[in-house]
């Protein structure tokens, strides 16, 4: 009743009684299964259920894009700084016999850190598209149960998908994939 539950892969909810194994107001997420005999209820119009990405997935995008954000900003700043148009090998070669002699160290050292982003950039994107697919495959098949009744008003999640129901269902079963 009016709870906050996070589940990293199933959450049923049972019990014996007429009200156990109902979900009424708050929010319930799971990673992969959710089960429960009721949703909702006539009187209560802010019960949400569903499927979400796991937390600990959705951190480590998080991180990555916050990585990709940092490549991308400091490679913009060397490239206005340089003047440069792109990363080309034969461009940096005479973008540095062009420097005077005295400043060629500190130029080396800069498109070496421009190398470095650029290689770290590209690794990050992969690792992003890695964690990408992790988290649709813990969606496929992901389902939702309910056994006898979710009420009107209620809000399904799966994914970024969101139902709010607008009449009361029996029986439901909502699988992704």
């Amino acid at each position: 009743l009016n709870a906050r539950v996070r589940a990293g892969r199933n959450l049923q909810v049972r019990g014996t009684g007429p009200r156990a194994g109902s979900i009424i107001g708050g929010r319930c997420l799971a990673g992969n299964s959710l089960g429960a005999k009721d949703v909702g209820s006539p009187t209560t119009a802010d019960t949400c259920v569903g499927i979400c990405a796991d937390p600990s997935l959705l951190a480590k995008i998080n991180k990555t894009d916050k990585g990709i954000e940092f490549c991308q900003t400091n490679m913009q700043r060397i490239f206005r700084a340089l003047d440069l148009k792109n990363t080309d090998a034969a461009h940096f070669k005479q973008y540095i016999e062009a420097t005077p002699p005295e400043k060629r160290k500190a130029i080396i050292r800069i498109l070496e850190q421009l190398r470095q982003l650029a290689g770290t950039l590209d690794t990050s994107r992969k690792n992003r598209k890695d964690l990408e697919a992790r988290q649709v495959a813990l969606f496929e098949g992901s389902r939702i149960v309910i056994a006898d009744v979710i009420c009107d008003g209620s809000l399904v999640l799966i994914g970024d998908a969101k139902l709010r129901l607008a009449a009361d269902l029996q029986d439901v079963i909502l699988q992704s994939g």
